[in-house]
């Protein structure tokens, strides 16, 4: 009998060690879920932030001149005489 009481005792232990360690496993899981909702958060300012400045750099007038890669060889503008 005395061998099957360490047994259970043991098993017990066991249990009781890894409750400890899913119940940790939990908070650490809370965590990490706190900082991705940040990091969520946090891209989404980055987002609006990067729209906006393309906002401002699409009202540039330079940036709606003709694009002269795109005007080589293949594509010559129509007017090819110095201003």
């Amino acid at each position: 009998m005395k061998y099957f009481d360490f047994v259970s005792v043991g098993i017990f232990i066991f249990a009781f060690i890894i409750a400890i360690h899913i119940y940790e496993l939990q908070d650490e899981n809370e965590e990490l879920k706190s900082i991705i909702e940040s990091q969520k958060t946090l891209l989404d300012t980055q987002r609006k932030y990067i729209k906006e400045v393309q906002y401002i750099f699409d009202q540039l007038p330079a940036n709606n001149a003709p694009n002269i890669f795109y005007y080589r060889e293949k594509h010559p503008p129509v007017y090819k005489d110095p201003l």
